[in-house]
């Protein structure tokens, strides 16, 4: 189970990785969901898109607010989307 480690850590810690573990089952539920694979590509790509954005101008209309937070408040690279 995930909650149980979740638990051990501090307060920030915990919010910060709750909000990437929501964004992640967010992306794979489109990609397993049953939309159309043309669907599916086009929602990935405005995601892959709003990333992009955020991690250059640090704000987004998309992201949830605690996604943006825990960039904000952890490194993160995006060496992969650029």
């Amino acid at each position: 189970s995930f909650s149980w480690p979740m638990q051990c850590l501090r307060s920030r810690r915990r919010q910060a990785l709750a909000a990437v573990y929501a964004f992640c089952r967010h992306v794979d539920d489109i990609a397993d969901g049953h939309d159309p694979v043309p669907n599916k590509l086009v929602a990935l790509e405005v995601i892959e898109r709003e990333l992009r954005w955020y991690a250059h101008a640090r704000q987004s209309d998309l992201l949830p607010l605690p996604l943006q937070q825990a960039i904000d408040a952890y490194p993160v690279s995006y060496t992969h989307l650029t």
